[in-house]
């Protein structure tokens, strides 16, 4: 499984609304502008930043951070929460 972190910083309203629907069917939402994804395969990895490419604007920022199982593990919130596991993307 390989675990991301989606990023954005995007001005215009309709494309950030554009982008978070798009993410949503990969991943959670767990902050505003911030998503978890996981992918079984790699290329649901670039299968996802292909949809988000064609979505983005020059002045778009979107960043993908890719974390390891263990870091997955480690991670989680400050009041303690550990990091929820979200399911993999499955494409039939």
């Amino acid at each position: 499984m390989r675990y991301f972190l989606v990023c954005y910083d995007i001005e215009d309203d309709k494309r950030r609304n554009k982008v978070a629907r798009c993410l949503l069917g990969w991943g959670r939402r767990v902050q505003y502008s911030v998503f978890e994804v996981a992918c079984a395969h790699e290329e649901d990895l670039k299968e996802m930043c292909g949809q988000l490419e064609k979505l983005r604007e020059p002045d778009d920022s979107i960043r993908v951070y890719r974390f390891s199982e263990d870091t997955r593990r480690k991670s989680g919130e400050l009041n303690g929460k550990p990091m929820r596991h979200c399911p993999a993307v499955v494409v039939l």
